[in-house]
């Protein structure tokens, strides 16, 4: 329904952007070649500006390029939602959600959630992605998540087509397994954190910046990760069962507490965490949306 609904220059751009080849592109939308790249110079043409730099092996977005994207990306998502809406006039109902959340979500605010939403909505699908935050926001840039839930600051997500809802701050603890040497301090200062090795989530930089920062402040060097994983459950429990360390955000780390890991008695706090839901404004009349976003902010505010 959304293929339908696209502009056919916007499907042509858009399939190049992401294929970062035209001869790939045209095969995939099943046009030849040379008809692909005239229907780019049209539109570049139209714009009065380029939008792909040619090279050997490919192409490259330019700034006004990556511009179009974003907004091609939104009316591509506008397409498929009102594809939904029009369906669910009929039937009664959406068909789909696509949520994206951070990994400290989806073992603690969201299975009651999703469950709640499902039985509210009968007869909807939800799919669920869960990963670190730059790779939820690339994959909600591309219009693949209709709802991201995540913590930590995404500048490129501030775009006037994106809505971004703030629940809370969220204070990040240090965690270790009961046994841990330091767990068994009255304090734990920084220099003793930046001593220790860390396990930290795989790909997720936003959080590495921040830990080095707040070492630089204290004149101590960066944290030694030395393990990354994108599963909470395997983080829990090699830190559990190590003299390793993590840094997570409080209902995570609370949550890792049922799994014998307990949060260290620490001199002086952490960073806090935003925490942020982000939608398109074409979605934000959508009921399913709207619901969603009340029920996680509720949860996460009891939290506080």
């Amino acid at each position: 329904m959304s293929t339908s609904l696209l502009n056919r220059r916007l499907l042509h751009f858009l399939t190049v952007y992401e294929t970062g080849n035209i001869k790939r592109a045209a095969d995939l939308i099943n046009i030849s070649q040379p008809a692909l790249s005239m229907s780019l110079r049209q539109l570049e043409e139209e714009l009065g500006s380029e939008l792909f730099q040619r090279q050997a092996r490919g192409v490259v977005p330019t700034e006004a390029g990556e511009v179009l994207y974003r907004y091609a990306s939104s009316i591509r998502q506008s397409a498929r939602l009102a594809g939904e809406e029009i369906v669910a006039l009929a039937s009664g109902r959406l068909s789909r959600l696509r949520l994206g959340a951070g990994v400290a979500w989806t073992t603690t605010v969201l299975p009651d959630v999703l469950i709640n939403l499902q039985r509210q909505f009968e007869g909807m699908s939800i799919d669920m992605v869960t990963g670190v935050g730059d790779q939820l926001a690339a994959l909600f840039l591309a219009g693949n998540i209709d709802v991201l839930l995540a913590a930590g600051s995404m500048p490129r997500l501030d775009a006037p087509d994106i809505e971004k809802e703030f629940i809370a701050n969220l204070p990040m603890l240090a965690v270790a397994g009961r046994e841990h040497r330091l767990a068994r301090r009255k304090l734990v200062h920084p220099d003793d954190l930046v001593c220790n090795v860390w396990a930290g989530f795989y790909e997720d930089e936003g959080f590495f910046h921040l830990a080095q920062h707040y070492m630089a402040l204290r004149g101590m060097p960066a944290p030694k990760i030395a393990v990354r994983t994108n599963s909470a459950a395997a983080l829990t429990a090699i830190v559990g069962s190590s003299e390793m360390i993590a840094i997570l955000i409080a209902p995570l780390a609370h949550s890792a507490s049922k799994a014998g890991l307990c949060a260290l008695p620490l001199s002086e706090p952490l960073w806090e965490m935003p925490v942020n839901i982000y939608y398109r404004r074409v979605a934000s009349e959508l009921g399913v949306i709207r619901t969603f976003c009340d029920a996680v902010s509720e949860r996460i505010k009891k939290l506080v």
